[in-house]
């Protein structure tokens, strides 16, 4: 996704996980390489767009590949969003670092 200031974050997997014991909830994982500010919170919002029929699979590729906000659904609401882990590579291994 391009940036306000030109920044390239690269989205490397998203999952949309469901559990069937418990159907009203998802989780969604997403792995890059940095998020920009409500960029998941984005991504939610246009994920749910997708999972209740008013966007299609194709379509939500093709708003991910145009790379323009305003052509994404809209920001979902922090609340049941959280982070789960954060990942440096060039740290693994490293005194102190998981």
């Amino acid at each position: 996704m391009l940036g306000v200031f030109g920044v390239v974050c690269t989205l490397f997997q998203a999952q949309c996980l469901a559990d069937p014991a418990r159907p009203e909830y998802v989780t969604l994982r997403f792995r890059g390489d940095g998020f920009l500010r409500h960029m998941v919170r984005n991504l939610a919002g246009t994920l749910i767009m997708v999972g209740t029929g008013r966007l299609s699979t194709k379509q939500f590729r093709d708003i991910l590949e145009a790379r323009d906000r305003e052509k994404a659904g809209p920001t979902a609401p922090a609340c049941g969003l959280f982070l789960e882990q954060v990942h440096y590579e060039e740290m693994a291994g490293k005194e102190g670092v998981q």
